[in-house]
């Protein structure tokens, strides 16, 4: 990574496909995004000044990122282009079911048709109305676009059509899923569910939601206020804080291969975790929310090993890694 993470960095969206491949992208003096590959965080120029607000990426590395001022950029891993597009409205959100055709969202009902390296915008129900804060789907003929005002919006591979909302009051800030039938809605500190049939509210939470995805119906991720995470695995909920300073905020996550998470925002901070434990990779150093390590032995700079109150922490010279532990061990 360029070491340490630029300081005035504000990552506003992290997008992942596998667990080798992700981008994160906001802005900073550097007009640079972030790029995920062979293991590290390499920055990249962006060609553009205006801030980036939502990013697209696919196993390839192949990415498209959107944000003020109508501006689109795409990358196929190595070098990062425009979008041509005539829109000039903020675009908040992007996501494709392949890189031939992605979708982005933004104020006054905005949605683009990414097809290439031309951007068209598609009239959509709301046309100069609520803002589309987040879009996803499971086919090219099947993809959700939500926003402010109860803006739920369907594009059915023809046109977009308004869909009935659970509450018509709320600011829907995010939409996803992992099948046509397992489709979640978050606004405000409601978390919704659509089952194929109709929406269910299936829980509210203290704090106001901000995005989330979902591996399976299984695996569901929130991110909420405060760097709180929620999580589910089908039955029952549990909840987590990612550790930050205290000037940090987390302001996305994405998925990290089958069972981690990424977790970007202020001050250039990129994390991931996994069963509880996290790694703040702009600097790969480990949390110590959790457990007080006492000791510390290096063969190598790419061999580490660190210990503490139950706990075995291994550094393969990219990551540390929590070992499993068959017994109580006493640094």
């Amino acid at each position: 990574f360029h070491s340490p993470t630029p300081r005035d960095a504000v990552f506003t969206a992290i997008s992942a496909a596998g667990a080798d491949s992700a981008w994160a992208v906001g802005y900073s003096t550097g007009n640079t995004v972030a790029r995920y590959a062979d293991g590290r965080w390499i920055l990249l120029p962006t060609g553009v000044s205006q801030p980036l607000r939502g990013v697209w990426t696919d196993p390839a590395g192949e990415m498209v990122a959107v944000g003020d001022q109508g501006v689109i950029v795409r990358s196929n891993g190595d070098s990062i282009a425009p979008v041509v597009t005539a829109s000039t409205t903020k675009l908040n959100d992007a996501w494709g079911m392949d890189s031939s055709e992605v979708w982005a969202v933004g104020d006054s009902g905005t949605a683009i048709r990414i097809v290439g390296d031309t951007g068209y915008r598609i009239p959509t129900p709301v046309d100069n109305g609520p803002s589309l804060a987040s879009v996803w789907g499971t086919s090219k003929d099947n993809v959700w676009a939500v926003g402010a005002a109860g803006t739920v919006l369907r594009w059915d591979g023809v046109r977009w059509t308004r869909f009935v909302a659970p509450d018509n009051a709320l600011n829907y800030v995010s939409v996803f899923g992992s099948a046509p039938n397992d489709v979640w809605l978050l606004g405000g500190r409601q978390i919704y569910r659509w089952d194929g049939a109709a929406w269910r509210l299936v829980r509210q939470e203290q704090e106001l939601l901000l995005r989330g995805f979902a591996r399976s119906a299984r695996d569901v991720w929130i991110l909420r206020y405060f760097q709180r995470i929620s999580t589910f695995n089908g039955v029952i909920w549990t909840r987590d804080i990612i550790p930050t300073a205290s000037v940090t905020s987390v302001n996305s996550i994405a998925p990290a291969g089958d069972s981690g998470v990424w977790a970007a925002g202020t001050h250039g901070l990129i994390t991931r975790g996994r069963d509880g434990f996290w790694t703040d990779t702009s600097g790969q150093t480990p949390s110590q929310n959790r457990f007080r390590l006492q000791s510390v032995w290096s063969a190598n700079p790419d061999e580490a090993w660190a210990c503490g109150s139950n706990i075995l922490l291994h550094w393969n010279g990219r990551v540390w890694e929590s070992m499993t532990l068959s017994e109580t061990i006493d640094c």
